[in-house]
């Protein structure tokens, strides 16, 4: 089952006050958002969750926002997400598709079926991670993607040449949301484990590592990043606010990264950083 959020936001809301709701819904768990005019729709698999507190929490930070919201059954999910799963274009040359569409051979086309993991590619943060791999040689490079989701940048890494991607995420939705689009994309040099980094058990060194997660997750995280990253290899990062590049500089400067790369949407902060 699924949560289906409604929340009607006022004509003074500003832009800012737009992507900072957007941010705390991700907070929430949220991962799937249709925004039409000034309603936005925010989904998320459905655990009997605590929705008053949801909605207690919104409305006590957005006080002219009108909540609502009801429960969606798998079956009218798939209806659901084939009216509203448009494709993409990001950086004028990867497409992200659903199965249904039709493949356009001037793209480089990722076929994303997010059952209940979401993660289609169109969020900010998942649309700027590409945006800079899309700027590296990625041929023959190994790649450890954390928190995989869909596995929508495991199945770009091996689009873009990468030799061998090793794909992680501790929930279960998202591993067979990962293997699912592994094989409508026909990819095969992906491993994926049901795991976090903390009890990932390999020997391997990563030519890349992306990690699309909260601030806070990630600076808990660093020193195994460094643990798994070969020297003058790199790192992307997002999933945390522009406020927070600073302080995620600071924290991967003092074990010796550099900044490489940023690139920033809204109120979206993606870093790309070498180890040395």
């Amino acid at each position: 089952m699924f949560l289906e959020l409604s929340i009607q936001v006022p004509l003074s809301f500003s832009l800012l006050e737009n992507e900072t709701l957007l941010f705390e819904l991700t907070n929430f768990g949220f991962e799937s958002f249709n925004i039409e005019n000034r309603l936005i729709k925010a989904y998320k698999s459905f655990n009997n969750d605590d929705i008053k507190l949801y909605l207690q929490e919104i409305q006590k930070k957005f006080k002219n926002c009108v909540c609502s919201y009801q429960i969606i059954l798998p079956d009218n999910w798939n209806r659901l997400y084939r009216i509203q799963y448009r494709p993409i274009i990001i950086s004028k040359k990867i497409r992200v598709i659903a199965p249904f569409h039709k493949v356009d051979k001037r793209y480089i086309n990722i076929i994303i079926d997010p059952g209940m993991a979401f993660g289609t590619g169109h969020h900010h943060t998942t649309k700027t991670i590409i945006e800079l791999l899309t700027k590296n040689n990625l041929n023959g490079k190994t790649v450890l993607d954390i928190g995989c989701g869909t596995g929508i940048l495991s199945i770009l890494c091996e689009k873009l040449g990468a030799s061998k991607i090793v794909a992680i995420d501790i929930d279960e939705n998202a591993i067979n949301s990962t293997l699912n689009n592994i094989k409508l994309n026909n990819c095969k040099l992906i491993c994926i484990y049901k795991k976090s980094i903390k009890d990932l058990n390999l020997k391997t060194n990563f030519d890349y590592i992306l990690a699309n997660l909260t601030r806070n997750t990630i600076l808990d995280e660093l020193d195994l990043y460094a643990k798994f990253l070969k020297l003058h290899g790199k790192i992307i990062i997002s999933g945390f606010l522009k406020e927070d590049k600073n302080i995620m500089i600071h924290e991967f400067g003092k074990r010796n990264f550099f900044l490489d790369n940023e690139k920033s949407v809204s109120i979206w902060q993606t870093l790309e950083f070498v180890k040395n």
